[in-house]
């Protein structure tokens, strides 16, 4: 780490930007800038929109969960549930999470993994490629989705309730 950098608590450094971070999604400025730049590809180009832009979001959100409203992360596990666990595409997944938040009336606050990230949004910022992306969008995702082992039972369970 170089001198002046911040740290996120996903393990993300980078030097401080001016960027305003997200009102809930507790992360540096900088990790939350450098997500942004993630986003605006997955936006600009469809294929990789369909391809990855689901985990992605809940794999950040779910890499995020210190101070992260309850309702919120336990969601964006849902949806890191649907695609891992259940194998739904990335639009049924995202229809699944819908129908989770509108119907449930329990959103727990899980115990976070205490995990040191190996792989963070950088990782996913780096690729080149669209290929290079969804693979390590997916890579990433499944990291994050794995490192949250302890609580996929009580994921499974809420996620059971809106099937």
């Amino acid at each position: 780490m170089s001198r002046g950098e911040t740290i996120c608590q996903c393990g993300y450094s980078a030097q401080p930007v001016t960027t305003d971070p997200h009102r809930y999604i507790p992360a540096t400025a900088a990790c939350w800038a450098c997500f942004n730049e993630v986003l605006a590809r997955d936006y600009a180009d469809r294929l990789l929109f369909d391809a990855a832009h689901r985990i992605t979001v809940d794999a950040y959100a779910a890499q995020h969960p210190r101070d992260h409203p309850s309702k919120s992360l336990t969601a964006h596990l849902v949806g890191l549930y649907a695609v891992f666990e259940l194998g739904l595409s990335h639009a049924m997944a995202g229809a699944r999470l819908k129908d989770f938040v509108e119907q449930s009336g329990e959103f727990p606050t899980l115990e976070a993994p205490t995990s040191n990230w190996s792989l963070t949004i950088a990782d996913v910022a780096a690729a080149k490629t669209r290929n290079e992306q969804i693979s390590a969008a997916r890579t990433w995702a499944h990291q994050v989705w794995t490192s949250w082992s302890a609580q996929h039972a009580a994921i499974a369970a809420l996620a059971g309730r809106c099937a």
